[in-house]
């Protein structure tokens, strides 16, 4: 009887050996953008997503926790020295998307990773009503006299 076992790279493999489906993982380059736009917390929370997704997901608490730094960091920093200009934020965003894809996406995923594209159209709708509901309350207690 003929064997159904051949060899790759990697040693042996049958043909009845597990396949894994595909990964559905947001990509880099859009968490990269959209932590751009949106801030390093919520590109953080989509690399976390997407460790959960692998067998990475011993970087999810550290990307979170990056994320929050930075966020805290750039309220911080924006407090500290009262500057409230557009290109300060995006100095901070681009900064932490940079360290996002260069550090976190390589040492958890690595570059050369396989998946296929998942869509970051529910989490941008997301962010985005959560900061319409953000900008509303603010509106309203700034209007309030105490």
């Amino acid at each position: 009887m003929e064997s159904f076992r051949q060899t790759d790279a990697n040693g042996e493999y049958s043909i009845f050996d597990e396949v894994k489906p595909p990964l559905h993982l947001y990509p880099k380059y859009t968490i990269y953008w959209l932590s751009i736009l949106f801030g390093s917390l919520f590109g953080s929370i989509l690399m976390a997503l997407n460790f959960k997704k692998t067998e990475e997901k011993k970087g999810v608490v550290p990307v979170i926790i990056f994320g929050i730094i930075v966020m805290i960091l750039h309220i911080t920093t924006r407090q500290l020295i009262n500057n409230k200009s557009l290109i300060f934020s995006l100095v901070f965003n681009i900064t932490g998307a940079k360290i996002l894809k260069d550090v976190f996406w390589r040492k958890y995923l690595g570059d050369n990773i396989t998946y296929n594209d998942r869509s970051a159209l529910i989490p941008v709708i997301i962010v985005i009503v959560i900061g319409i509901v953000l900008s509303f309350f603010i509106y309203l207690l700034g209007s309030l006299k105490f």
